[in-house]
């Protein structure tokens, strides 16, 4: 795709990269960025950011006072967050009895309706891409609660921000670029070296007051301009495709042969119930030590269950036939173990 597709006429300078990973979000053209060494590092700095922000449209600049005797700020979160943006607001003096845990949904998506009373000394971080199913939270809604109440709401992105690039995605991504700060890790979908990720906020000023150190997407800027230039919009746009293609093929061929698919395939997931947590920690176990498929477990609907997540930029049909296969033998060889006459039968017939 041609450079100018992205963004025309831009000089060859450090917002480069900038300018164009906000066109292809279709985020507002005056949202400020900084690279991070890490996605626990980028979800430091957008809260600090946001936490700068409140506290000195309140009139107390934490900067220069610190956070003894500021007012107290409030930050609502998923019940199923991810533990570094836990981790981030421990750090920054936001400690455990100022977050409210928001229930989730059938699908992993935060209830509107269970959302406290926001005021303007609220952070709500919402998430591109939730960290169990890969969903998308309701962000035009709580995005609107919050500009009512002069909230702050920051986007984890971690997962599926580069799905903003997608028109096919805008029914689950709509709202989320009227947020005020985003993070997204920039291997997932770029390519971009592991250890990277990326800071995006309106608030230049809160932004530079939460990252003195940080330097605008210069230090991992190049890398990002390299992937973006080298994928373009179409190339990003086919990854996802990618990806959401082969996470349901996979899903429906591990459906066809009776194991229970826990979620609708929305981006990269998928979650499988082998049977017992029992059996299904065997297989999360033999996949993990013998074979080089990625997984994990995690508890979904009050059962364990295997994630896979399908990296669209490094598969192929081939990597699918093989991972899909690779996951049909552990589960064989998990039933065998959980039940001996299956694997007599198997070996000497009826």
């Amino acid at each position: 795709m041609a450079l100018e597709n992205f963004c025309a006429d831009l000089p060859l300078q450090d917002t480069v990269a900038l300018r164009w990973l906000c066109n292809l979000l279709r985020l507002p053209s005056d949202v400020v960025g900084v690279s991070a060494g890490s996605v626990s590092a980028a979800d430091v700095i957008a809260l600090a950011s946001a936490r700068h922000a409140l506290l000195g449209r309140a009139g107390w600049d934490v900067n220069a006072s610190g956070l003894y005797g500021a007012p107290e700020l409030t930050v609502v979160v998923s019940e199923d967050v991810r533990a570094s943006i836990v981790d981030a607001l421990l750090l920054l003096g936001l400690g455990r009895h100022r977050i409210v845990f928001v229930p989730t949904d059938h699908r992993g998506r935060m209830k509107t309706e269970c959302l406290p009373q926001l005021d303007h000394l609220t952070i709500v971080c919402m998430h591109a891409g939730t960290p169990k199913t890969g969903d998308f939270d309701f962000a035009a809604e709580i995005c609107r609660l919050a500009r009512m109440a002069g909230a702050w709401v920051h986007v984890d992105g971690t997962l599926g921000l580069l799905a903003l690039s997608h028109r096919g995605f805008d029914t689950l991504t709509h709202g989320f670029a009227e947020a005020d700060s985003w993070t997204t890790d920039a291997n997932r979908w770029l390519g971009v070296p592991h250890d990277s990720a990326i800071v995006l906020t309106r608030s230049a000023s809160d932004l530079e007051a939460a990252s003195p150190a940080s330097h605008a997407l210069r230090a991992s800027g190049v890398e990002v301009s390299a992937a973006l230039l080298n994928a373009g919009r179409d190339g990003i746009v086919k990854r996802i495709e990618r990806s959401r293609r082969f996470a349901r093929m996979l899903a429906e061929r591990l459906s066809r042969v009776g194991y229970t698919i826990q979620s609708d395939v929305l981006l990269e997931y998928v979650l499988v119930s082998f049977g017992s947590d029992d059996t299904s920690r065997a297989v999360i176990d033999t996949l993990q030590t013998e074979f080089a498929s990625w997984c994990d477990g995690i508890v979904w609907k009050g059962q364990l269950t295997m994630r896979v997540g399908v990296p669209a930029w490094v598969s192929t049909d081939a990597d699918m036939e093989l991972a899909l296969q690779a996951i049909m033998q552990a589960a064989e060889m998990a039933r065998w173990e959980s039940s001996p006459s299956v694997l007599f039968h198997t070996l000497v017939g009826p």
